[in-house]
C-alpha cells in the first residue's frame, strides 16, 4: 500500500451490504455485498468478498465470489481465486492461482 488514505476492511470484521468509498479498499476480513471504487482494490489471502467488484485495478491474494470488473488489471495472485465473469482491460494469473468464469477484455 502507497502512503494515500486506504478504508480498510479488517481480518475481525464482516460487512453485510454494499460497500462504496472513493478511496483505495483493502479487504482483510468478510464483505457480504457488492464493492464499488474508482480506486484500487486489495483482497488479502483471508479475505473474502461474496459479490460483485467494481474498481480500477484489483488485486486477489483471498477470494471473490461474483463477477468482478476492473478499468484496469485484475491480478490475481498464487493464493488467490475469483469464482465469476470478469470484465477487465488485462488480466494476470500467477501460477496457483485461479479463475472459474469467464473473461472478457477491453
Amino acid at each position: 500500500m502507497s502512503d494515500a488514505k486506504w478504508t480498510r476492511v479488517g481480518e475481525d470484521m464482516r460487512i453485510e451490504g454494499s460497500l462504496s468509498t472513493g478511496s483505495p479498499l483493502v479487504v482483510e476480513g468478510e464483505i457480504v455485498g457488492d464493492v464499488t471504487t474508482p480506486r484500487q482494490i486489495e483482497i488479502a489471502e483471508d479475505g473474502l468478498i461474496h459479490g460483485a467488484v467494481r474498481g480500477d485495478e484489483v488485486i486477489v491474494a483471498g477470494k471473490i465470489e461474483g463477477p468482478v470488473t476492473t478499468t484496469g488489471r485484475l491480478l490475481i495472485l498464487a493464493s488467490g481465486s475469483v469464482v465469476g465473469d470478469v470484465a477487465v482491460k488485462s488480466i494476470l494469473v500467477e501460477e496457483g492461482g485461479s479463475l472459474t468464469g469467464r473473461c472478457k477484455m477491453g
